[in-house]
């Protein structure tokens, strides 16, 4: 029941952040826009890549974009160093794969969605892909 994803976010092979959305799995992956003050992927990335140089913050910002308002509440949301459903490994936002490659095009980011790895252009390719 629920609507479920985990998004995890790659720093190394042997070090992630997991999100995980017991409601949001759909409008996460959507290439409609703000939900009620949350954005998709797609707005998150874009936000994000002002400080693509920096995994830590730009993880933060990710997270905090698709959290939206949801921060003060005790449902839905769930961050930990491990997958939280195992069931539910949807969304790798992957910064091992050639990271200066992120600093050169910030509207391009390197995103593994199910089985398929790809770099995604936000313009183009997340309403066919997501």
């Amino acid at each position: 029941m629920g609507d479920r994803l985990n998004v995890e976010f790659k720093f190394s092979d042997d070090k992630s952040i997991h999100l995980y959305a017991h409601w949001a799995g759909s409008r996460i992956l959507s290439s409609s826009s703000t939900v009620d003050g949350r954005k998709n992927l797609s707005e998150a990335l874009e936000i994000a890549s002002t400080r693509l140089g920096d995994k830590t913050y730009y993880t933060r910002i990710i997270i905090s974009q698709l959290i939206g308002q949801d921060w003060s509440g005790q449902l839905s949301w769930g961050i930990a160093p491990y997958y939280i459903d195992s069931e539910n490994v949807d969304v790798v936002v992957d910064m091992t794969k050639d990271f200066s490659h992120m600093l050169k095009d910030a509207k391009t980011w390197f995103v593994k969605v199910g089985d398929k790895t790809t770099w995604l252009n936000k313009d183009t390719d997340y309403g066919a892909v997501l």
